[in-house]
């Protein structure tokens, strides 16, 4: 018997999700008070425990029915994409839930590396949720963040990008803008400062 593509792809994705968490795993959150990581990783737990109990529900539903017609697994491999403090939350989050299969969580860079070799081009075998902060912006988006809302050069600028892809052209994303200033409290500027829906 020939062997099963997805089977292949998603056991594949499996074990380098396992090896990735092994070399590099969730850090226990210690943040000295007031330090800004101490609420984006809140801000990170909130948005997972969002993404995990609501829209991934949702999407799983929706791809359900689009499955059977479109020739797509009927029961894809969960991929959640994050940075270190979703790591960290995540794993508070999950705490090993007994009642479905861990999904596979990587990094950014973990992710990006996987890509270059064996992504899952048509969406075929995987639903793929994210939730990441970016705190390097780039020349267009700090121009803009400056023109659209400036403050003081005291200020960082930083986005919160979250999104859930369940299949070709089929998912939605959300970037909230944020500022922070050392010793005041991080101040949530534009909860629309990027939206899609495909």
């Amino acid at each position: 018997m020939p062997p099963d593509p997805r089977l292949d792809w998603c056991s594949a994705l499996e074990r380098y999700g396992w090896k990735c968490r092994q070399k590099a795993p969730a850090s226990i959150p210690m943040f000295p008070e007031g330090h800004p990581d101490c609420f984006r990783f809140q801000l990170q737990k909130m948005a997972w425990s969002s993404l995990l109990s609501q829209a991934l529900p949702d999407a799983l539903a929706q791809r359900s029915m689009f499955a059977l017609l479109r020739s797509w697994s009927t029961d894809p491999l969960l991929l959640l994409e994050t940075d270190e403090l979703g790591l960290m939350a995540l794993d508070e989050l999950l705490v090993r839930d007994r009642e479905r299969d861990p999904p596979v969580i990587l990094l950014l860079e973990e992710w990006r590396s996987w890509k270059r070799r064996r992504e899952d081009r048509e969406w075929d075998w995987h639903v793929h949720a994210s939730a990441v902060i970016r705190a390097e912006l780039t020349e267009e988006e700090a121009s803009r963040a400056r023109t659209e809302h400036p403050v003081s050069a005291r200020h960082q600028y930083w986005l919160h990008c979250t999104a859930l892809d369940w299949g070709p052209q089929q998912g939605s994303g959300q970037v909230h803008l944020w500022a922070w200033a050392e010793g005041e409290e991080p101040e949530h500027l534009d909860g629309d400062w990027e939206s899609w829906v495909h």
